[in-house]
């Protein structure tokens, strides 16, 4: 039960660990959002108060020069236009020695007594103060007044209309969002925006108020520092955002976390497969459920077809076609990798003994590891297979990976090594450029074919200076003597790239797939060309050596 428990709490803390870290994430998202969003306003609604006071600013001095103080039917008809065709204009006013003599609605007879503060003007300065509607019997709230003095008592000024300051906020939509606009010098308030009233303008009380307070709050300077412009949103929209946002990334987290559990489960029960492939190996050779597929080899001077590497795939009853990769680990772990070699010869002998008995310059390679060097048998039954199938053992190349023999360079890996060349089987050094070799233990060892690895022919043609990298590893390979092949040889650019450098023999699919042995025949009786003049070498590549003989 207390293994339950551990169990479930590993889960428990799979799920919630990446809900709750894209929870927070989501939240910090929502917050970056409001508070872009809040510098967006910010900036709408300052450009818009100044573009509104210039484009004031520009019409007041335009009053001032036609009416120089007086009330001219000239000045009377500029002053209506401005107030029916100026929105933000609520009315346009000429003030003389104190009293409002006629403004947009026309003369006024008897005049308007003013405030002292706004009858007293300085000639050529612009004034921006407010007004409290209760002087006036038709206003019972705040507006402002943009002044323009013309002599010491004579001016003419603007009633501007608040909402009009605020436009660009009425269209923000689901942003519930606050403004507040005051003379920076002494805080007099011009205009505040609230998000729950209707009306923009309200009574002095609920001014000095002010805004309700928020952490999304941006204060900005207008006018040289004249106005002093603070704008905030409401924490109800970072709310409302995270709201929206967090479904999303908590969603995505939950489709990781199905998608980690799924591909843990897959992992575990590939473990389980490779625990069942371990069981069914021996099956497998009993029933012959593996097959052999053949990858040409082409000479890089005439293109014709030398030979082929045998690859052994299986064919699982189940599973369907399993590639080496999966199940060569496990039976080199388990042992079963020498019968299944084993296997392989026997078969290749099968299905393509008389085609190497009919071209005995061509031969096939097969892999081996170290595996086989732990056999002492190994090399024995192989050639004894190859000698009942009539085959020369120089038609069977054994290639082993240069790390294998970097992680196996004791006196077994050399003793092995050197009984394979008294029965007459070829070596190649497989991958090479991948370790750290040299060409001391090439010449110790007897190769007599150097694989050049795919790596290498990739980073050759698809990286600046691969080619240099190429043929430093080419140089050394060619030092040595024996013949060089290239593996990997996929493209036409590759082909292009080696046909320049002194390489024996390609492989790759750009000449052809692994095919069974019917298409490989078939295969290679179309890329071969009798050539009578040229004499037929005792096998299609190798450094000098003595001709073996059969061991009975």
């Amino acid at each position: 039960m207390r293994s339950y428990r551990h169990y479930w709490l590993a889960y428990a803390l799979f799920i919630l660990i990446p809900v709750v870290i894209l929870t927070l994430v989501s939240g910090y998202v929502a917050d970056w959002q409001v508070r872009s969003r809040t510098h967006e306003l910010s900036s709408d609604l300052t450009n818009h108060v100044n573009n509104t006071l210039d484009e004031a600013e520009s019409l007041l001095l335009l009053l001032a020069d036609r009416s120089q103080g007086i009330c001219t039917k000239e000045s009377l008809k500029l002053m209506r236009s401005l107030a029916y065709d100026y929105a933000y204009i609520r009315e346009a006013a000429v003030i003389n020695k104190g009293q409002m003599r006629c403004s947009s609605w026309g003369m006024h007879s008897p005049a308007i007594k003013m405030n002292p503060i706004d009858s007293v003007f300085i000639p050529g300065r612009w004034r921006l103060t407010n007004i409290h509607g209760s002087e006036f019997g038709d206003l019972n709230n705040y507006s402002n007044i943009l002044a323009l003095g013309i002599e010491a008592d004579k001016g003419v000024n603007l009633l501007l209309n608040q909402q009009e300051f605020f436009r660009p906020l009425l269209s923000t939509g689901e942003v519930p969002v606050a403004a507040l606009i005051t003379i920076r010098a002494n805080h007099q308030p011009l205009g505040m925006l609230l998000p729950n009233k209707n009306l923009l303008m309200y009574d002095e009380t609920a001014i000095k108020d002010g805004l309700p307070g928020s952490r999304y709050t941006i204060s900005t300077e207008s006018r040289d520092g004249l106005l002093r412009i603070t704008t905030e949103v409401s924490p109800h929209y970072f709310l409302a955002t995270w709201g929206l946002l967090a479904p999303i990334f908590v969603g995505s987290a939950l489709f990781f976390t199905a998608l980690m559990w799924g591909l843990w489960h897959y992992m575990k029960s590939g473990r389980g497969f490779s625990r069942e492939i371990s069981s069914e190996l021996g099956r497998a050779i009993r029933n012959q459920e593996f097959v052999i597929h053949y990858l040409p080899t082409m000479d890089n001077q005439n293109g014709l077809c030398i030979g082929a590497e045998a690859l052994i795939r299986w064919n699982h009853p189940r599973q369907g076609l399993v590639m080496p990769d999966i199940f060569i680990p496990i039976a080199e772990r388990t042992g079963m990798i020498v019968p299944m070699t084993q296997w392989l010869i026997e078969q290749l002998s099968i299905e393509m003994g008389e085609w190497l008995k009919a071209n005995p310059a061509c031969y096939l390679s097969i892999n081996i590891s170290a595996s086989h060097f732990e056999s002492p048998f190994f090399l024995k039954r192989a050639y004894q297979t190859l000698h009942r199938h009539g085959i020369h053992p120089s038609q069977l190349t054994l290639e082993i990976t240069e790390r294998e023999l970097i992680d196996n360079s004791c006196s077994t890996t050399r003793k092995v090594l050197q009984l394979a060349n008294q029965y007459g089987f070829k070596l190649a050094i497989d991958d090479f450029g991948t370790g750290y070799n040299n060409l001391a233990r090439l010449y110790e060892f007897g190769f007599e074919l150097i694989k050049i690895d795919r790596s290498l022919v990739r980073m050759a043609v698809d990286k600046e200076g691969g080619d240099r990298i190429f043929d430093a590893v080419l140089t050394v390979a060619n030092g040595y003597g024996a013949p060089v092949l290239v593996e990997g040889v996929e493209l036409a650019a590759d082909v292009a790239f080696v046909a320049r450098r002194h390489i024996h023999s390609l492989q790759g699919w750009h000449f052809s797939k692994p095919i069974n042995s019917v298409e490989f025949k078939k295969f290679h009786q179309a890329h071969q060309t009798a050539n009578v003049n040229k004499p037929v070498p005792e096998v299609g590549y190798g450094r000098p050596r003595m001709a073996s003989t059969m061991v009975n």
